[in-house]
């Protein structure tokens, strides 16, 4: 089930929402629809909590800022992320809706008219 993320900059929660599928069996590629999610800025990591972070989660985040190129190396980017020259953001997904017709045309795909038919433009489902 959705969770936190830990970000660096909140960009992210500009979007007005995401459509959340969690893949459920990897060998058969089944995805299953969660609904319609927004990310929510619930606070900040303090230096303590970000200590305890597993070290897998702290390099993550020592990658992505080595991508922004605000820090020249390895050592400037963690040393940011030690001192707390740079925040990292917990977001969580916040759940708003769900849309029962998407929901559907994926249990029972036959049921729908094809995207891509001559007279539908693929912007929505209709049942048959």
């Amino acid at each position: 089930m959705p969770g936190l993320a830990f970000v660096l900059d909140l960009a992210l929660t500009q979007k007005q929402g995401y459509s959340l599928f969690c893949l459920v069996d990897k060998p058969s590629n089944v995805v299953v629809y969660m609904g319609e999610y927004a990310l929510r800025h619930v606070g900040d990591l303090s230096l303590d909590e970000r200590d305890t972070l597993p070290s897998s989660i702290q390099e993550d985040l020592i990658s992505r800022l080595l991508k922004t190129n605000k820090y020249q190396d390895h050592r400037e980017a963690r040393k940011a992320l030690r001192t707390g020259e740079q925040v990292v953001h917990v977001l969580s997904l916040e759940c708003f809706g769900f849309d029962e017709e998407l929901h559907a045309s994926l249990l029972n795909p036959e049921a729908y008219d094809s995207p891509h038919s001559d007279t539908d433009d693929g912007s929505e489902y209709e049942p048959q």
